[in-house]
């Protein structure tokens, strides 16, 4: 069975077409579940950390958060099997929180780790 890829998302988001506000959590996992699927759990943390960096650089915003970035992609990786028809659904952006505390994952240090 092939695994389905989002090419057309990654490309957008590769080339900062999509808009700032347009960008959303479930444009997230879909390029994050393309990486995955394409290059392993390594590599595809590596694209999304530099993609989210040259994404925000493009609209000159910061607030890059590795803590979030790293914990969604193993989220990610762990359904990896998975339909991402099944998958996204289960995975809505609150989810983080059922494993770190806001404060946490806002922290300076959370940022950076």
């Amino acid at each position: 069975m092939s695994k389905q890829l989002f090419l057309d998302e990654v490309r957008r988001f590769e080339g900062c077409e999509y808009g700032l506000e347009e960008f959303n959590h479930g444009e997230h996992l879909k390029v994050a579940w393309t990486y995955l699927q394409l290059y392993g759990y390594e590599t595809a943390l590596a694209r999304m950390r530099a993609g989210l960096l040259r994404f925000s650089a493009h609209y000159q915003k910061t607030g890059y958060n590795e803590t979030i970035t790293a914990f969604w992609m193993r989220m990610l990786q762990q359904h990896s099997a998975g339909d991402p028809d099944d998958v996204f659904p289960t995975l809505g952006k609150e989810a983080i929180f059922q494993h770190f505390t806001r404060e946490r994952v806002m922290s300076e240090d959370a940022k950076r780790d």
